[in-house]
């Protein structure tokens, strides 16, 4: 699936090597995403590429 960012946004990423960085995303950039874990108000998204996007609010992005 394929989710788009409704603003800028900067959060933390896990690669698949267990290293944390942070990753930045404007607003209408357009990602695969293989699954998302819904934490409430918040979603890690684990992407196509085994990364992982952390504590992502789930009004700063959409499913297209």
């Amino acid at each position: 699936m394929k989710v788009s960012f409704l603003k800028d946004i900067s959060t933390d990423c896990i690669d698949r090597y267990e290293e944390l960085y942070s990753r930045s995303f404007v607003k209408g950039y357009t990602i695969d995403v293989s699954q998302i874990e819904d934490h409430g108000k918040f979603s890690n998204l684990l992407l196509e590429n085994g990364e992982t996007l952390l504590d992502i609010p789930k009004v700063a992005y959409k499913i297209v």
